[in-house]
């Protein structure tokens, strides 16, 4: 750590009420264990902040991360939705051909019953069955 480095650090200290290293005229001895003491907990702050600025990055990237994974969701979400429109549209014109094809089967059924149920079928029965034996 440069003098540079200890005289900001005396700088912060001194507004905590803190005495920064060298303020007092005592041993050199005890000057020296203030700044090593001092050193330390730079040391320990420096640590800290590289640690919460890891975390800041990771976060980020996490964060990123969460926005790519929205985009992508969103366009399959996208991409299903035109897909269900997709299949209702199919499914109304299955539906109408369904209703159509329903409607033919029932006239059909109600003019097989109105043949089955007129005097020419029946006499043509009676007739077809005289004419070919075994049916």
């Amino acid at each position: 750590m440069s003098s540079q480095d200890v005289a900001q650090v005396n700088d912060d200290l001194v507004p905590a009420g803190i005495e920064p290293a060298g303020a007092n005229a005592q041993s050199g001895t005890q000057t020296g264990t203030q700044t090593e003491a001092l050193t330390r907990q730079v040391e320990l702050l420096q640590a800290e902040l590289v640690r919460a600025q890891h975390d800041v990055l990771t976060t980020r990237d996490h964060i990123i991360g969460l926005e790519s994974e929205n985009v992508r969701l969103q366009a399959v979400a996208e991409r299903l939705g035109r897909r269900v429109t997709m299949q209702h549209n199919r499914l109304q014109k299955l539906r109408t051909k369904l209703r159509v094809q329903e409607r033919r089967t029932h006239r059909a059924e109600r003019k097989l019953k109105e043949v089955l149920a007129s005097r020419a079928w029946r006499v043509g029965r009676v007739l077809t069955r005289t004419k070919t034996p075994g049916v």
